[in-house]
C-alpha cells in the first residue's frame, strides 16, 4: 500500500511540475500581446490632410474632425502667412516658421463640424477657400 502512495505521489508532483513549466512557458508569451496593444494605439493617427496653397484658392477642403489641414507654401515664407477663419468655433489656424532646428508650415485644426469660409495671405498673395469639418 505504501508503494502505491508513493507512486500516487510522485504522479502528482510530476503533474504539478508539468504545469508549473508551462504556465512559466505561458507568461512569456504574453509581451507580444503588450506589443499588439501598441500598435493599436498607434493606429489611431491620422495623417493630416496635405493642400498646396497655389491650389486653394476657390476650393473647398474635407477634413474630419480633429484632424489637421497642412498647407504647403513657397520655402521662406512659412511665418508670414497670416488667416481669418469665419467661425472658429469649427476652425483654428495655427501659424507657420522656424523654431531654429524645423520649418514648420501654416496649417489648421478642425476643431468642430460645421463649414467656414478662410482667407490666408502672406501680405502678397491671398487666397479664400471654405473647409468643410465632418464627424468623426
Amino acid at each position: 500500500m505504501n508503494n502505491k502512495l508513493i507512486k500516487a505521489g510522485a504522479i502528482v508532483a510530476l503533474a504539478g511540475a508539468a504545469v508549473f513549466s508551462l504556465s512559466a512557458c505561458s507568461t512569456a508569451t504574453s509581451s507580444p500581446e503588450s506589443s499588439e496593444t501598441t500598435e493599436e494605439t498607434g493606429s489611431n493617427v491620422v495623417a493630416p490632410i496635405i493642400v498646396s496653397v497655389e491650389d486653394l484658392d476657390g476650393t473647398t477642403v474635407d477634413v474630419n474632425e480633429g484632424n489637421f489641414i497642412d498647407v504647403n507654401v513657397p520655402a521662406d515664407t512659412e511665418g508670414l502667412w497670416t488667416a481669418t477663419v469665419a467661425d472658429s468655433a469649427i476652425l483654428a489656424f495655427a501659424a507657420g516658421g522656424t523654431d531654429g532646428s524645423a520649418i514648420f508650415n501654416p496649417g489648421f485644426e478642425a476643431l468642430g463640424v460645421g463649414t467656414t469660409d478662410v482667407t490666408m495671405t502672406d501680405g502678397m498673395t491671398t487666397v479664400k477657400f471654405t473647409v468643410n469639418v465632418s464627424a468623426k
